[in-house]
């Protein structure tokens, strides 16, 4: 299951939604994940235009996609440092962020993995779990027993 999360982003600063956003398409750009940081955020504030990417339960699923990327696509799995208005439905606001990034929409290989992910953060324990996580090492770990339990 490792490899389900390209990225892992702990302690992700921002005060706004914009601010995180931007902050994951920098951090995007400097794993070079991709190569333009202000194309993935336009793509961003575009997806969130259409309606709020914030699930509920502190979690916001934001997508970037026709994105020219080296792969099909990518995620990178954050937890805020700050909880963030995200104008969630529920109207709590977020700590935990699974940016999906793709080059072609309409690619649905990536339809699994996310599915899995999405899974996994519907599961309050794996939530509280990854909110109180010291590294990567951790949440590679929490993402694998969580694997294995499925």
């Amino acid at each position: 299951m490792k490899k389900i999360v390209d990225s892992i982003i702990l302690d992700l600063v921002g005060k706004t939604k914009e601010e995180v956003l931007l902050n994951i398409a920098k951090f995007a750009k400097q794993e070079k994940l991709i190569k333009d940081e202000q194309i993935i955020y336009r793509q961003f504030l575009k997806r969130e235009q259409l309606g709020t990417t914030a699930i509920g339960q502190g979690v916001a699923l934001p997508e970037a996609c026709w994105i020219a990327m080296s792969r099909p696509y990518a995620f990178i799995l954050c937890r805020t440092k700050e909880p963030v208005d995200f104008n969630s439905l529920d109207g709590k606001p977020v700590r935990i962020i699974l940016a999906s990034l793709g080059r072609d929409k309409a690619d649905l290989t990536r339809l699994k993995p996310m599915a899995k992910l999405a899974g996994l953060l519907k599961n309050s324990e794996f939530r509280n779990n990854f909110l109180n996580v010291k590294n990567a090492d951790d949440v590679y770990l929490l993402l694998n027993a969580r694997n294995s339990l499925n």
